[in-house]
């Protein structure tokens, strides 16, 4: 049996949605905690209102107490034997549990994971059509190298199907923005063999009012403080994982510099890191087998152009 895991903070526009793509699931076998997190609009009232409809379904209400709290009590009170990340305000393809189990069945992988599709408020998303995808099986070791460069999906905890042990002694940390830096990679060093699903069965929705999207703040320092521990901890399975490493961190580090122009005169002293260490950078990523034609560019631009033309292009041309 799969649990599926939906943290709930204040969402009752998008409740329904998230809810409703998770019962339209064409593989059957799994449970759904929904964890209210102490919320103050009518989210809970929605939640226990599945409950009744459904016993595939439990509640669970806490005291606010943050994404993490809430993913990590839903893991622990879970009984499945495989746990997947869903956020309440995102939504899944009705095939989303079955291919994903499947390919960890196929390929007797320990984790399996899918593409993430960005979408925002008024998108028209498909979440029956047909399904195209191409099953790939990595060893562990490969794979997270892949997904810290960006050639897979998995930095995220969310489109990933984990064993329950596993995901119980990987808790998320509490009281961090990024949570998923800090602990999605750590599913790949606790693993031998990793599916990939090369199909988007996950639909990620950009809300302009996040906490991610409000300009400059502590997400963002997180950031940083994110990439530089998934470098040290990668650092210490030894060489084979430092080059993909280098790689999450200069992207991690590019991206704050990129899209937040304003950060030179706000937070001088962290604008002062980010250069140094882009430029600390800058000549192995022009030669690092994981690099792509992005980091690359970046990499030169750094080389011939410094931070300031840097930021200038990637706000221009690059930025995600």
């Amino acid at each position: 049996m799969i649990s599926v895991i939906v943290p709930v903070y204040n969402v009752e526009k998008y409740l329904d949605r998230c809810v409703e793509s998770i019962l339209a699931q064409t593989f059957n076998e799994y449970e759904l905690i929904l964890v209210d997190d102490g919320s103050t609009d009518g989210s809970g009232v929605i939640c226990d209102r599945y409950a009744e409809l459904d016993n595939r379904i439990r509640v669970i209400h806490k005291e606010n107490g943050g994404l993490s709290d809430a993913r990590n009590v839903g893991t622990e009170n879970a009984k499945g034997e495989y746990v997947t990340y869903i956020d309440s305000d995102d939504c899944v393809h009705n095939q989303y549990l079955e291919l994903l189990h499947y390919s960890i069945t196929k390929y007797n992988a320990d984790i399996s994971l899918c593409n993430l599709k960005l979408f925002y408020e008024g998108d028209d998303i498909d979440l029956t059509g047909p399904v195209d995808s191409i099953n790939t099986c990595y060893e562990a070791q490969e794979a997270l190298n892949l997904m810290l460069s960006g050639a897979i999906h998995g930095s995220s905890a969310c489109g990933m199907l984990i064993p329950m042990d596993l995901a119980r002694n990987t808790l998320f940390p509490i009281n961090k923005y990024h949570e998923d830096d800090y602990t999605s990679f750590k599913y790949y060093l606790g693993s031998e063999k990793v599916a990939n699903v090369d199909a988007c069965l996950y639909f990620y929705l950009q809300r302009r009012n996040s906490i991610m999207h409000k300009g400059y703040n502590q997400a963002v320092v997180e950031e940083l403080n994110a990439a530089d521990y998934i470098y040290q901890e990668c650092k210490k399975q030894g060489k084979d994982f430092i080059a993909a490493a280098t790689i999450k961190k200069f992207s991690n580090y590019y991206q704050v510099l990129v899209e937040n122009p304003e950060m030179e005169k706000i937070d001088r002293e962290n604008y002062c890191r980010v250069i140094e260490e882009l430029k600390n950078m800058r000549f192995e990523l022009l030669f690092n087998k994981y690099s792509r034609p992005k980091m690359k560019i970046a990499a030169l631009l750094l080389c011939v152009g410094g931070p300031s033309l840097l930021g200038f292009i990637g706000r221009k041309y690059f930025n995600r």
